[in-house]
């Protein structure tokens, strides 16, 4: 996702900014934005061959974001662990004003930028590599 600055509730990943002193959170892939599930509203004749057809829908996007988080020590990178957690969270009670549904923007200089109102599917997973401590997947 070179180029793209991604924002999730508040929080923006893959700012080239951020990786002047090569550290940040970057993107490595973004997979789920085609192909969603369609979802049909059917009725099965009885006793008959074939369905009474409603309407069609297109149903949810399990849209995923695969990344590194890279400090210049570990301190640095759990820190922008924490910001990646934080972010893609949950509110403990859902409101009115807070129902979990916040913005996910892609933006390229130079080009419309794209706007999807989503809410997290699950919590972030972290995974280390025992080699290196200061990076994260996730």
């Amino acid at each position: 996702m070179l180029g793209y600055k991604i924002s999730y509730n508040g929080v923006t990943l893959n700012d080239p900014s951020d990786f002047e002193n090569r550290e940040g959170i970057s993107i490595e892939r973004v997979s789920g934005m085609s192909s969603p599930e369609v979802k049909h509203r059917e009725i099965d004749l009885i006793g008959q061959h074939g369905i009474v057809d409603f309407y069609s829908f297109v149903g949810k996007r399990i849209i995923t974001l695969s990344g590194k988080a890279v400090g210049c020590d570990e301190d640095t990178c759990l820190d922008y662990l924490k910001t990646i957690t934080d972010a893609f969270t949950l509110p403990s009670i859902p409101t009115t004003t807070n129902d979990g549904y916040k913005w996910l923007t892609f933006e390229k200089t130079g080009q419309t930028t794209l706007k999807i109102k989503a809410k997290i599917n699950r919590l972030p997973r972290i995974e280390k590599d025992l080699k290196v401590s200061r990076m994260r997947n996730y």
